[in-house]
C-alpha cells in the first residue's frame, strides 16, 4: 500500500511539472505572491493648483478640465505645464493636490530629481536627493512650490508632469519626508 501512495505522489508530482507549472515568486516572509509588472493610476487624480491654475483655489479643482492630469499609456498620471513669458511678472508658481483641498498637496518635495532631464534640474538650482533635501524642507501640510517667486525669462517653455500613484519610495529626514512620486520634464520654448 506504502509504494502505491508513493507512486501516486511523484506521478501528481511529474504531471504537475510536465504542465509547465511553476511556484509562485516568495516575498521571504512565506506568502506567496504574483509580482505586479505595470503601473495602474485607475481611481487616482492630481491637479496642478498656482497662479495660472484655478488662482491658487483648490474649492473647484475637480472641475476644471485644465488642471486635471490625464492618465498616460504607461498608467501614470502626466501634465503639461506650459510658462509663457506673460507669466514671468506675476508668478508665484505651482503645486499638486490630489482632491479638492488642500490635505493632499506636493511640490518639491515630492519629486524624484534624479529621474528629472538636465534642463529642469538647472531651473531648480539641484540634481541630487541630497541637494533637493537640503534647498527644500517644507512640511508635507504645505509644500514648496515649483519654479516659485523667482521665475526668469530661462523658465518659459513645458513642464511635463509625471505622477506615480504607486511609487512608494521615500525618505523621512528630521526636517519632512520626502515621497519621489513625481518627475518633471522641462524642454525650454
Amino acid at each position: 500500500m506504502f509504494n502505491k501512495k508513493l507512486l501516486l505522489i511523484l506521478a501528481s508530482s511529474m504531471l504537475l511539472v510536465a504542465c509547465g507549472t511553476k511556484p509562485a515568486a516568495s516575498s521571504g516572509d512565506g506568502q506567496d505572491y504574483e509580482q505586479a509588472t505595470s503601473t495602474d493610476a485607475s481611481g487616482y487624480s492630481m491637479y496642478i493648483v498656482g497662479s495660472s491654475w484655478n488662482n491658487w483655489n483648490p474649492d473647484n479643482i475637480e472641475e476644471q478640465a485644465n488642471c486635471k492630469f490625464a492618465k498616460e499609456a504607461s498608467g501614470k498620471l502626466s501634465y503639461d505645464a506650459v510658462i509663457t513669458t506673460d507669466m514671468i511678472d506675476s508668478w508665484q508658481g505651482f503645486k499638486f493636490i490630489a482632491h479638492n483641498g488642500w490635505g493632499e498637496q506636493y511640490g518639491v518635495e515630492d519629486i524624484d530629481i534624479e529621474k528629472c532631464n538636465a534642463a529642469f534640474q538647472a531651473v531648480m538650482g539641484v540634481a541630487t536627493h541630497e541637494e533637493l533635501e537640503a534647498a527644500f524642507t517644507s512640511p508635507t501640510s504645505n509644500r514648496s512650490n515649483l519654479i516659485g517667486a523667482t521665475i526668469t525669462a530661462s523658465h518659459v517653455g513645458t513642464y511635463h508632469i509625471e505622477f506615480d500613484p504607486t511609487s512608494f519610495d521615500s525618505k523621512e529626514t528630521d526636517k519632512t519626508t520626502y515621497t519621489y512620486k513625481f518627475v518633471v520634464n522641462f524642454t525650454a520654448a
